[in-house]
Formats: C-alpha cells, structure tokens, sequence
C-alpha cells in the first residue's frame, strides 16, 4: 500500500542523496498520512532533479507499489494525482503510466 509516509520517506532518500538539489531531509515539511496538501509541492522539489524519463520512471514505481496488493485504492489514486500534478504531468499521461502498470504481468 502507497502511504504518504511511504513516499516522504523515500524522497527523503533521494533528497539525502541531492537528487533534488536541496538541503537535508529534515528541512522537508511534515505530512501526516491522510494529508495530500503538501505533497505537489514537496514533489516539485523532487521533479526539479530528474528529466522527462526519471519523472515517469519514479511514477512507474509508485504505481506498481500501489498495485501490490492487487488494485490501485482511492487513497493512493490521490497520491498518483498529487505527484503527477507536481511533476507537471497530464492526466492523460498519468494515467498511461499507471495503465500500463496494472496491465504489465506481475511474478
């Protein structure tokens, strides 16, 4: 299941690592993990480091651990939307990333 604290934890990794070209981890604003109002914000902080392909990669990833379980919830449809809508992706185009998530066979 993708929670919010699931994701702040791992931008925090990227972002110790200056993926994003900012300070420490402990400089990024706390969520709780039914808040999605600060994630767009914290994401666009995170897209500023990565290309077009790094975007849809990091999307790619997010969406398969939110079909894990078997099907995408709406908690974590919002937090596909949020990151989407902070890495200044479509709709359209997020949802092709998530599609083809859902359809690619799982082991």
């Amino acid at each position: 299941m993708l929670t919010l604290i699931g994701f702040r934890t791992g931008v925090s990794k990227v972002s110790e690592g200056q993926f994003c070209g900012r300070g420490p981890a402990g400089q990024m604003p706390e969520m709780n993990s039914q808040d999605t109002s600060q994630l767009a914000n914290l994401v666009r902080r995170l897209g500023r480091g990565l290309n077009d392909q790094g975007k849809e990669r990091f999307v790619s990833h997010l969406a398969a651990i939110a079909v894990a379980d078997g099907s995408v919830s709406h908690g974590e449809r919002a937090v596909l939307d949020s990151v989407g809508s902070g890495l200044a992706m479509s709709s359209a185009h997020l949802l092709g990333i998530v599609t083809a998530v859902e359809n690619t066979p799982r082991l």
